[in-house]
């Protein structure tokens, strides 16, 4: 099984990882921070072979990464951190530029509820397989939410910590389609409404669960179990291409 480390990393088959997008789609672009270079080159020059993915840039430190985010788009910053308390106060600022993939060795729920808090919007564990580093990319650059399964136990007793009020069923309709990556649009178009009545719904969303961005939204579909970690199936109404 391949792991994501410097030197074990191994060429994977790309048929076998979910996912990718069709032919002739946008790259995703990728920006890569890791202190350890063996590890960020060959993890870099893995993502390259993906015919969807296009790393745009890797440096030593969330912040010489912020500084490069200012002058380049990227879909996703990928971090590697050793220190997650440390790291944490670094990832507000990179998430105003970029979506958030964070790549630790901690399993301690503490040190990964204060990462994702501040705005990650997934985390890996630096043992997890090359095949869920790939995946977990993708999830996050459509806009979902990536926890490697057994990290959605940890945090489920933080993620019960924040408030609720009930919401109605089209509320709910529309927070399983923020869970998943849905645009306003594409929202508006699996539910048969108007992007003006979404954006009513989302803020009227936002009120009741009390979050301020969508990464709110999808932790609250998970916790609550609207959503399974990880589950890309679609509403029954699919969204035209």
């Amino acid at each position: 099984m391949q792991r994501v480390r410097g030197s074990e990393l191994r060429l994977h088959d790309a048929k076998t990882v979910p996912g990718r997008v069709r032919s002739g789609s946008r790259a995703t672009r990728v920006v890569i921070a890791s202190e350890d270079e063996i590890f960020r080159r060959g993890l870099g020059a893995l993502l390259r072979s993906e015919s969807d993915m296009k790393v745009v840039g890797d440096d030593a430190t969330p912040d010489d990464i912020r500084g490069f985010l200012r002058r380049t788009r990227a879909d996703v910053a990928l971090i590697d951190i050793r220190e997650a308390r440390e790291a944490a106060p670094a990832i507000p600022r990179l998430a105003l530029l970029s979506r958030v993939l964070i790549i630790c060795d901690s399993e301690d729920p503490d040190e990964l509820s204060t990462l994702v808090q501040a705005g990650a919007s997934g985390v890996l564990l630096r043992r997890s397989t090359l095949r869920d580093t790939i995946a977990a990319i993708r999830q996050v650059a459509r806009g979902a939410i990536w926890l490697t399964p057994h990290l959605h136990g940890a945090l489920a007793s933080w993620l019960r910590q924040g408030p609720e009020r009930q919401l109605t069923r089209r509320e709910i309709e529309v927070v399983r389609c923020v869970a998943r990556g849905f645009r306003n649009s594409e929202i508006a178009s699996v539910l048969c409404i108007s992007e003006d009545t979404v954006k009513t719904h989302l803020h009227h969303i936002f009120q009741k669960l009390e979050v301020r961005e969508r990464v709110g939204v999808a932790l609250h579909a998970i916790r609550s179990g609207l959503v399974r970690v990880h589950d890309q199936s679609l509403p029954s109404r699919s969204i035209p291409r």
